[in-house]
């Protein structure tokens, strides 16, 4: 029932009728002529802290700021006079718990109406929304100042002056560790003019701290933020005395941090006590980190330059217009600014042309007219204005009605908010352009992804990419693409993957070579437009080249082409162009980390994956590195434990250890150096090692590979030994294409033990695993070079899931912790799939060690097979399920769910409920991607401290009997069966 006070004007039928489902971020209330609260909607505690219950019978203005509330006041008023009017405020709402609000407030005058009677107010919060704003123009602005910035001194002292005077702090200073790291010394300051700070700054530069002392040396050592509320009482910071002379009290310090390393502290420093401001130190935070790799780049040019530039601050100041107009819509006067926003070359011209021709909509003109005539101001009215060419542009404008002796006027304030509007989508998208980029796994993605947002965020139809050859004698298209459903863009798109520009030559040529943004107004007309006839042929018009550059130097271009003719080309270039600047770096970024990423993936492979045991050790016998297979050669069942064992205990004879290293030193490589090495266990056997001597951050290692020959001298099968290991010693080198050779040994080596064992021996089983294992690496292999050379499918075949279900089942059972109870049900039924079975096993393990993971303190793991008809297509968590026959999996758990929020996002990949460091966000979209090229589907179904259950659809071969589904969203899982 809806909570209300008695009001005789309003009726009970009305109020008595059911409300709209309540919304809790919007608050809905009734009020009287007087401002009396009679209804307030149960949302009202989420917004104002205030129950309905409180509000009801008080008056509105009760919770208006003091400085706001002749503003509101006058608004209500205003309002009051205009039945069926609608005006909406922005305005400062006291909260319960004392905090001061952004209101933004939506008002009905409803007081003529029969059965309403009242003032109707929608109002929303809309503090966080400002604050976001404020922190993006904010990180925009020092952003651009210090790509502008001549060094990193001037980029630091930037920063801290804008800081300070965005955020109300009264100083700023930074602090740079030493050349040796040992301390803490001030750099670049900031301060505003209040009394006794001079000498604050002065004796400031005698100060150095070491890690942990003062609050520059503690942020130095905690890497992160730190505040003080009263610096004047904090043991912690000595210049205290100086700062209660200055007048100073709360303090606050942020690292900037590259690469998990402090280059610089920033303090803050104010002139009053305040608290921790957790916001204040989210956007300074947000600030230092978007900022650190710029810091660095400015540091590094400041040392290669000989003496320091003189930064200059531009202050560009956007003058108002200013316009005199009669009541009857004669203009009296207009100066120069508003000629220029309405573009207008004189003022006669615009002083003979009536009023009211300037107004895109008459109505509000006349709107205009009687709120000055009725009020005498006017504050902040939107409105939509004609320019002399008819472009429209919208505008604020402020008035006030004015009495003389030669009758009434208006005088106009007017500002062009056009600007301010695109303003705030470049700066969204900017923002999201370089979170987008900073994610993207390798430099194509990321090429990918300015295209398609830039396409998207400005309406232009496609977008393509350029690369330099690796000659650098010509550009060429890269398969990266966008295309906004353009119809003819296929052979647009097919012809210009033929092409190919040197410098100078086409769109993307003339970028490359001037290294500047290009415009084409029509590129039908343009003579250097070689695919002008295919442009014809698409309907393309307008385009515009912007070049990517990183150190100076065209790693890309970015050509954007669109149907119709555009001549707003400085907007464009000056969009685009910004985010090529602040994109440049993070391509070459991405680009060097992909290829650092790829070199150590294949080292990393190449040691894990030999069967030859390899050590990185130093001279005098100190274990760096190993890999398994030296694990178990030596008879180690941890890393931990073999690193601590000293390279010389390994020897039978000590003097072979020395013989080596005098071999190393003498020619920095021994091949073929047989010796016999002692295992964990005492055991003795032959090994034949290959070491190299190579130097790395100026000290000495020993690169030595370990092969157990003991069997081949048995069997004198040196020959073939030596081969191999002459095969090894070139994938340790760095050469990835020897993967299936070293499986083949590994398969070879499986078949000479299974000949070697009884067949009653009980390890056999293992070494058949071992096999096994191995050809399914084989073929995982095979795969993974299938795919990065042509994207060959996936080897699809008919095959019975319930094999698959056995045979993953027992893996499982080896894996499943002992407080995790499991439960598996298969039915006794032929379900024939076409299927590529690694990839189905690898799919379903996944999603059991997800479950696994989801129940840590153990649970129920069900995992259930059926056949299921689906009549009519079915809403899914990724999707529709078409009708037809499936084999349904089931993997479901009793642990603690996913919350419904994230439900959607859970198959994105990099998507993960984990923390830190214990997940990628590959896992179910890795799974997700296997059901897919199954021609399958997945479903999720979980509830909090519930539970999840995950569904795989697999279509079957053959008919069959089974569950019928029609037509619905699913609801029903094994997991909502089990309860």
């Amino acid at each position: 029932m809806v909570k209300t006070s008695k009001h005789t004007d309003t009726s009970k039928e009305i109020l008595n009728k059911p409300l709209p489902e309540d919304n809790r971020e919007e608050g809905l209330a009734f009020l009287d002529v007087n401002g009396k609260i009679f209804y307030a909607s149960p949302s009202t505690i989420h917004i104002t802290g205030y129950t309905d219950k409180e509000m009801i019978d008080g008056n509105a203005f009760e919770y208006v700021h003091p400085e706001d509330l002749q503003y509101a006041r006058d608004f209500f008023a205003g309002l009051v006079q205009e039945s069926y009017k609608t005006k909406t405020i922005k305005s400062r709402f006291i909260h319960k718990n004392g905090s001061v609000r952004l209101f933004k407030t939506t008002a009905t005058n409803m007081l003529a109406a029969p059965n309403i009677k009242s003032i109707i107010i929608h109002f929303r919060d809309v503090t966080e929304i400002k604050f976001q704003e404020e922190k993006i123009i904010l990180l925009q602005e020092i952003t651009q100042a210090i790509a502008e910035s001549n060094n990193f001194h001037s980029a630091i002292e930037i920063t801290l002056k804008k800081v300070c005077e965005s955020t109300g702090w009264a100083c700023g200073e930074s602090w740079i560790p030493s050349c040796d790291e040992k301390y803490l010394e001030r750099s670049n300051v900031w301060y505003c003019n209040i009394e006794g700070i001079k000498r604050f700054e002065d004796e400031s530069n005698n100060y150095k701290f070491p890690k942990g002392v003062g609050l520059p040396g503690l942020v130095w050592s905690s890497k992160k933020p730190e505040w003080m509320d009263d610096i004047t009482v904090d043991d912690n910071f000595p210049r205290r005395h100086l700062a209660i002379k200055a007048g100073l009290e709360s303090a606050m310090a942020i690292p900037i941090l590259v690469n998990d390393k402090v280059i610089v502290v920033m303090v803050f420093l104010t002139s009053e006590i305040k608290k921790e401001d957790e916001k204040m130190i989210s956007l300074i935070s947000t600030i230092a980190s978007q900022l650190g790799t710029l810091f660095q780049k400015k540091q590094m040019e400041s040392f290669l330059r000989e003496s320091e530039t003189t930064l200059k601050n531009i202050m560009e100041s956007v003058p108002v217009g200013i316009a005199v107009t009669t009541p009857e819509g004669k203009s009296i006067e207009a100066n120069p600014a508003i000629l220029k926003m309405l573009g207008y070359e004189s003022k006669e011209e615009i002083l003979s042309i009536p009023v009211i021709k300037h107004y895109h909509n008459p109505y509000d003109r006349e709107r205009l007219i009687r709120i000055l005539q009725e009020e005498g101001f006017v504050r902040d009215f939107e409105v939509q204005l004609i320019r002399r060419d008819g472009a429209i542009i919208w505008c604020n404008l402020n008035a006030i009605a004015e009495k003389g002796k030669r009758g009434a006027k208006f005088i106009f304030s007017v500002n062009d908010i056009t600007k301010d509007i695109q303003r705030e989508e470049e700066i969204y998208l900017l923002q999201k352009m370089t979170q987008a980029i900073a994610e993207s796994e390798d430099f194509n993605s990321a090429l990918e992804v300015a295209l398609k947002k830039i396409c998207m965020s400005t309406d232009w139809g496609c977008g393509e990419a350029w690369i330099p050859s690796k000659d650098g004698a010509y550009l060429e298209h890269s398969e990266t693409w966008y295309c906004n459903n353009i119809e003819g863009m296929e052979k647009f798109e097919e012809e210009s993957g033929k092409f190919r520009f040197p410098k100078g030559i086409g769109l993307p040529g003339f970028a490359w070579f001037s290294k500047k943004p290009e415009w084409r107004t029509d590129v039908t007309f343009d003579d250097n437009f070689p695919r002008k006839q295919f442009a014809i042929e698409a309907g393309l018009k307008s385009a515009v080249a912007i070049p990517i550059l990183a150190n100076n130097e065209v790693i890309a271009i970015m050509v954007f082409l669109t149907t119709e003719i555009k001549r707003d080309a400085e907007r464009m270039i000056s969009l685009i162009s910004t985010i090529a600047s602040q994109l440049g770096n993070l391509f070459q970024k991405k680009k060097t980390e992909n290829q650092l990423q790829e070199s150590e993936a294949k080292l990393k492979n190449i040691m894990e994956s030999v069967p030859i045991g390899i050590s990185v050790s130093t001279p005098e016998g100190k274990v760096l590195e190993l890999n398994q297979a030296c694990l178990k050669i030596f008879g180690y069942n941890s890393k931990e434990e073999m690193l601590k064992i000293s390279v010389v205990n390994h020897y039978h004879n000590p003097y072979d250890r020395e013989r080596l290293i005098k071999l190393l030193k003498k020619s920095g490589v021994v091949r073929d150096f047989e010796v016999q090495l002692k295992r964990r266990d005492g055991s003795i056997f032959w090994c034949d090692m290959n070491a190299l001597m190579q130097e790395v951050n100026n000290e000495k290692q020993l690169i030595v590979s370990f092969d157990d020959i003991t069997e081949s001298k048995r069997h004198e099968e040196y020959i073939r030994h030596k081969q191999k290991l002459e095969a090894v010693g070139q994938l340790s080198g760095g050469i990835a294409h020897h993967f299936n050779n070293i499986l083949a040994g590994i398969i070879g080596f499986a078949g000479i033990l299974k000949m070697k064992m009884r067949k009653d021996d009980p390890l056999r089983i293992n070494v058949d695993y071992i096999h096994e294992a191995a050809n399914k690496t084989a073929e995982l292999i095979k795969g993974l070079l299938a795919f990065s050379r042509k994207h060959e499918v996936i080897n699809l075949r008919q095959v019975k899931l319930n094999d698959i279900m056995n045979y993953t089942k027992n893996i499982i059972s080896k894996i499943i912790r002992e407080n995790i109870k499991l439960n598996i049900n298969i039915p006794d039924m032929d379900l024939t799939i076409m299927a590529d079975v690694f990839q189905m096993e690898e799919a379903l393990i996944n999603l059991v060690t997800n479950s696994q993971d989801a129940m840590p303190n153990g649970g129920v793991l069900t995992i259930e097979v059926s056949p299921v008809t689906i009549e009519d297509e079915i809403i899914s968590t990724t999707g529709y399920i078409e009708s037809g026959r499936y084999a349904l999996i089931t993997i479901a758990d009793t642990g603690v769910g996913i919350d419904e929020n994230i439900q959607k996002k859970i198959f994105e990949p990099f998507f993960t409920t984990k923390e830190v460091g214990k997940g990628t966000g590959l896992g179910l979209a890795m799974v997700y991607g296997i059901v897919k090229q199954h021609n399958g589907y997945i479903d999720l179904y979980s509830k909090l401290n519930k539970g999840t259950a995950f569904k795989i659809y697999l279509p079957l071969m053959e008919p069959m009997i089974g569950i019928k589904i029609k037509g619905k969203p699913l609801s029903r899982t094994v997991l909502e069966e089990r309860r």
